[in-house]
């Protein structure tokens, strides 16, 4: 994910340091995150995604809506690992955090989405 806002940071002309001053994200963070020692939180994530245009998804997955195609599959796994790998970290959704069970359920709901699309995309294929 980093490689994303690296990416829009030399596209865009601008500092680690401009993006942590102008978002209120402490450098700190950008650089935990650079060195892969955790990533920001998703509302921190949004806060940069804002502050280039891009949607969130881009930074996950480096895919914006204008691209060609967009494989939500990939997408709705990255999400999916994201939520998985954050056991030890707070998430939150907008202003609040999700309590674990939340966490959890959110879990059972992108597994579930992505197996019912993946099963009607079979279907559609086997009847094409």
């Amino acid at each position: 994910m980093y490689e994303n806002f690296e990416r829009l940071l030399k596209e865009r002309g601008v500092t680690p340091y401009r993006v942590a001053k102008d978002t209120g994200i402490p450098c700190a963070t950008l650089t935990n995150w650079k060195q892969g020692k955790y990533t920001p939180k998703i509302e921190k994530l949004q806060r940069i995604a804002d502050y280039f245009g891009v949607p969130l998804s881009y930074l996950l997955d480096g895919k914006t809506p204008s691209d060609e195609s967009q494989d939500m599959e990939q997408t709705l796994s990255g999400l999916l690992r994201e939520v998985r790998s954050s056991a030890g970290r707070k998430l939150r959704f907008g202003s609040s955090p999700l309590t674990p069970e939340l966490r959890r359920l959110l879990e059972l709901q992108l597994d579930t989405l992505l197996t019912t699309a993946a099963l009607l995309s079979q279907s559609q294929q086997s009847h094409s």
